[in-house]
């Protein structure tokens, strides 16, 4: 009983430690930018920046993966593959051919793909966003500023994720991608004052990414139709959830997996494993079993794992708008559109 009471003890006051841990890695890292602006000869004299706390912050995280993951999606036909937004959008090149994309072919830039001055890079970044202005007019002005170029090109990661969010919201009816909602970002402001001084600001700035948040105007309900099925025909969404529980047994039966272990899809797909195991077989490859976690025995493991599926099923060409946390909770609507987007892809192969 002693033993238990320390533990609970411990336990109680494990996330004060951790949160000044942050404070401290959050202070470190203000005053290494501190440093940096006052040695800077950038003409600029503001700088703002996203705490690593905040960048570190499970939302935050969720958005960044969804983002990128809906960008990849965009861009698979032009084998152009994303890795990290801020060290491949600061250019504008990949925001080119997001936007042609986005407008269906309809709007054409007429740069070159390649550009290796910084004043060319700047140039065409410029003109990108200023035919995304044009575009997206009336929708959200204050995206928009003098220096919006030089937020994205020094790798903001506040602007860059603000911006792709908003393309998300402007071409909803385009947009495959469900992105969390009410995400708050810890920004510190830092002025250098004609004395040499630095002023620092911090504050919280709220990111809505829901069409329906700070009177955003819409194309659709963000609403699909696995959601407008469970609503309104459970017997039918049942039938659905049977039947692509069979489709799952018959590709894994080779390697053990039965339908009966599947019945239970909230628990069966949560942990990524039979989703890794699936893709595979049907794209032709094998997982290393040193690629993902086994047994995923806690939500950390099994995140990763589905994360890892998730990127799988894009790079196979399947179209879904998950996230992985959804999957790891055990929400079925969100596993079977999983599924569903793997079947429709290769059941068609096939």
């Amino acid at each position: 009983m002693t033993t238990l009471f320390r533990t609970l003890r411990n336990l109680s006051v494990k996330n004060p430690d951790v949160t000044q841990v942050e404070k401290d890695e959050d202070e470190e890292f203000i005053l290494e930018k501190e440093r940096e602006l006052q040695n800077s000869v950038d003409p600029r004299m503001t700088y703002s920046f996203v705490l690593p706390s905040s960048r570190n912050s499970e939302k935050v995280l969720e958005l960044y993966r969804c983002l990128k993951q809906w960008i990849n999606e965009c861009l698979a036909g032009q084998r152009i593959i994303v890795k990290d937004l801020q060290e491949d959008l600061f250019d504008g090149q990949v925001l080119q051919r997001l936007f042609e994309h986005l407008e269906g072919g309809k709007e054409k830039i007429d740069k070159p793909d390649i550009v290796c001055t910084k004043q060319g890079q700047l140039d065409k970044l410029n003109y990108v966003l200023k035919r995304i202005q044009d575009r997206c007019e009336g929708y959200h002005r204050e995206l928009f500023g003098d220096d919006d170029e030089e937020s994205i090109y020094t790798k903001n990661y506040f602007a860059i994720c603000y911006l792709l969010v908003i393309l998300t919201k402007f071409y909803d009816d385009k947009c495959n991608v469900r992105l969390p909602e009410k995400i708050e970002f810890k920004m510190v402001f830092l002025r250098k004052n004609p004395d040499g001084t630095i002023t620092r600001q911090t504050r919280s700035e709220p990111m809505f990414t829901s069409v329906y948040e700070n009177g955003y105007p819409t194309h659709r309900k963000n609403e699909d139709n696995f959601e407008k099925l469970y609503r309104d025909s459970r017997e039918k969404f049942d039938k659905l959830k049977g039947t692509l529980v069979r489709y799952v047994a018959n590709n894994l039966n080779c390697l053990g997996v039965e339908e009966e272990m599947l019945e239970d899809v909230g628990v069966a797909f949560r942990d990524g494993i039979n989703l890794i195991m699936l893709i595979g077989q049907l794209d032709g490859y094998f997982v290393s079993q040193h690629s993902y976690n086994i047994p995923a025995d806690t939500d950390d493991k099994r995140l990763q794992n589905v994360e890892l599926a998730l990127d799988l099923v894009v790079e196979a060409g399947c179209s879904t708008k998950v996230r992985a946390r959804d999957i790891v909770s055990g929400d079925v609507k969100s596993i079977m559109r999983v599924i569903y987007s793997i079947f429709q892809k290769f059941s068609i192969r096939s």
